[in-house]
């Protein structure tokens, strides 16, 4: 069995009411090593690189946080997620 930090690192992008539910699965899942966040609303109150209330680090753009995270989810409304996906 592998270990957690031997697992898959995760990007949310968005963390409002789904993205909150997309931190917590991914966090309590077997083959996952670490969760981080991708919020600009976040960080505009001086959080960047800091961790959360749902104590996952939390980056202003899905660029600064691509070099920490092997997968990507997703969370912000369906009429914003093509910016973040195109950058992944």
């Amino acid at each position: 069995m592998r270990g957690k930090s031997e697992g898959i690192r995760v990007a949310v992008v968005g963390v409002g009411y789904w993205g909150s539910r997309n931190l917590r699965v991914p966090r309590s899942a077997t083959g996952i090593a670490s969760v981080i966040t991708v919020d600009p609303p976040f960080t505009r109150i001086g959080n960047e690189g800091q961790e959360t209330d749902h104590g996952v680090t939390i980056y202003p753009r899905i660029e600064d946080a691509s070099p920490h995270a092997e997968a990507v989810i997703i969370a912000t409304p369906p009429a914003s997620h093509e910016p973040p996906g195109m950058v992944v």
